[in-house]
């Protein structure tokens, strides 16, 4: 099951057969912005070179 509704085209055509509705959106490409956030809200929260440091 996991990825089985990445593709915007797949995941409309697994939920029409459902009778559900997609909104069409790009599901990677959301993914993808809130990964961006979740690691800059790290970035600005974390001493990143600090934790590097400790981590080698």
């Amino acid at each position: 099951m996991h990825r089985l509704f990445d593709i915007t085209g797949q995941r409309a055509a697994w939920l029409d057969r459902w009778g559900a509705r997609s909104d069409g959106l790009d599901y990677t490409a959301r993914v993808e912005r809130a990964l961006e956030t979740v690691a800059s809200t790290m970035e600005s929260g974390l001493d990143i070179e600090g934790l590097l440091a400790i981590a080698r």
